[in-house]
């Protein structure tokens, strides 16, 4: 009787991992046809990366110099003054 069960149990096993596979199967075939796969995902992903940084790098060109000029106006046209807690 003992021997039965444990056959049983591992026919059962058996069938329970076969169903599993397969389900597991539909599911990714469903993914694949309704949802796309994870590399179109990713390619869109890369594509508008890369997008993104050449209209950066291109905004940088655009400017960098008024940006330059800016900082050395700020650095080199100093206005002396006295802190507005200094008391004479």
């Amino acid at each position: 009787k003992t021997k039965r069960l444990k056959e049983a149990k591992e026919e059962a096993q058996a069938e329970i991992e076969i169903f599993r596979k397969e389900q597991e199967k539909e599911f990714q075939d469903y993914q694949k046809d309704h949802m796309g796969s994870k590399d179109d995902f990713v390619l869109q992903d890369e594509q508008d990366t890369k997008e993104k940084l050449g209209e950066i790098e291109k905004s940088v060109e655009d400017n960098k110099d008024e940006v330059i000029q800016r900082i050395l106006s700020l650095v080199y046209e100093i206005k002396p003054e006295l802190h507005q807690n200094v008391r004479l």
